[in-house]
């Protein structure tokens, strides 16, 4: 059973709430997505990985969407981003393979039975989930289309190993001061 512990200022029902393998996440779907429909159309996914902060018990499947999530849903709801937007939580604060492999699982699932596009899969990061954007990437780049990690870089992305292995992705790295 869920505990919500109302701990955003905007109402989170228009994200669904799933577990997946003992993972909580939520997930939105796109404004235009009719399941039934046999229009030939694919939408875009957002991953959402929050940063150490977020971080919450399983039965707290809210927390995560408190950086990110009311922007990306209001830009779903007013037709600016016409895609599906997903939030793992994380009870740990950092992710780890079992959290990419389930959410490969997942990508794989949308594919085959949601309209997922599977070359507009983009995974974007706050802090402790930038980093799980580099690591998602490197743990499998052929489920990844780009990424947008915030405030997470290091030397070791520097390296030419590295480099060859991201070069052809589009990735905007994102860097503050205080972080």
């Amino acid at each position: 059973k869920w505990v919500r512990k109302p701990r955003v200022n905007w109402n989170t029902s228009s994200y669904k709430c799933y577990i997946y393998k003992n993972i909580a996440f939520r997930l939105k779907f796109p404004k235009t997505y009719n399941h039934t429909a046999n229009d030939g159309k694919t939408y875009p996914m957002m991953i959402f990985w929050h940063g150490v902060g977020e971080r919450s018990p399983i039965t707290d499947n809210e927390y995560q969407l408190l950086h990110g999530g009311d922007f990306f849903r209001k830009s779903v709801d007013n037709g600016t981003y016409d895609g599906f937007i997903i939030f793992m939580q994380n009870v740990n604060g950092y992710f780890s393979p079992v959290y990419y492999d389930a959410m490969k699982e997942i990508i794989d699932y949308m594919i085959a039975n949601n309209k997922l596009d599977p070359f507009r899969v983009t995974c974007n990061g706050l802090s402790g989930g930038g980093a799980s954007v580099w690591d998602m990437f490197f743990n499998d780049p052929k489920y990844i289309a780009g990424g947008i990690p915030m405030s997470s870089t290091g030397s070791s992305l520097a390296q030419a190993s590295v480099i060859d292995k991201i070069k052809f992705t589009p990735y905007w790295n994102f860097q503050g001061g205080l972080d």
